[in-house]
């Protein structure tokens, strides 16, 4: 009888400590994707369309983290509120947006007048844990490329850690690590010769073009 009553209580025990923990909240959070840049002075005459972002199957969801070189972990009770992809496209397309580099940054995407298309992909979307320091870690691929014929015109690769300020600072660290990478980016564009020359390029070609 004292073991049927001892099976009882730990399979009620069992039920309760489920029961509770069925009843935590799940955290959402999210990055901060208004631009942070200044206005550049020369504009390249050039369209850009920025397109879906692709993102690593573990970003697709819950929040990363990784301890050491090869361990990753995720928190069970904490989500982005978007898709890493959808935000940061929307950081990029505002950012761009907002520098002014481009005479127009399409805002929907699959523009079929568009004269440079901006191809990324997230290499790194993680809080990484050194000891009792946490950090935000964001690293990305860039490359433009010709819509007409798909070239290559610039690409880039970048990353940024920031050091995460508190336990609930991880979303607005990653927001500073976005914003740094992505100015950063922007900047080189700026210095490209390869952008600043294509505008007569893309016109050249028209004209051949027009001309046969």
């Amino acid at each position: 009888m004292k073991q049927i009553y001892l099976v009882a209580s730990l399979i009620f025990l069992s039920s309760v400590i489920i029961s509770c923990g069925s009843t935590l909240p799940t955290h959402y959070y999210r990055i901060d994707t208004d631009p942070d840049i200044e206005k550049i002075d020369q504009v390249i005459p050039l369209k850009v369309d920025v397109n879906a972002v692709r993102v690593p199957e573990r970003y697709r969801d819950r929040i990363v983290y990784r301890e050491g070189e090869y361990e990753y972990g995720f928190y069970e009770y904490s989500r982005w509120i978007d898709d890493p992809g959808q935000m940061i496209r929307r950081a990029l397309i505002n950012a761009l947006s907002g520098s002014g580099l481009f005479s127009l940054v399409d805002l929907l995407g699959n523009d079929p007048d568009s004269d440079l298309d901006l191809n990324s992909e997230i290499v790194s979307f993680d809080q990484v844990i050194e000891g009792d320091v946490n950090f935000a870690d964001f690293g990305v691929i860039l490359e433009l490329s010709r819509s007409d014929n798909g070239a290559p015109v610039w690409n880039y690769r970048t990353k940024e850690r920031v050091e995460q300020r508190g336990d609930n600072g991880f979303a607005s660290a990653m927001t500073v690590a976005v914003k740094t990478v992505i100015t950063r980016a922007i900047s080189e564009m700026e210095k490209s010769e390869e952008l600043k020359n294509l505008p007569e390029k893309i016109k050249s070609k028209l004209q051949i073009s027009n001309n046969k």
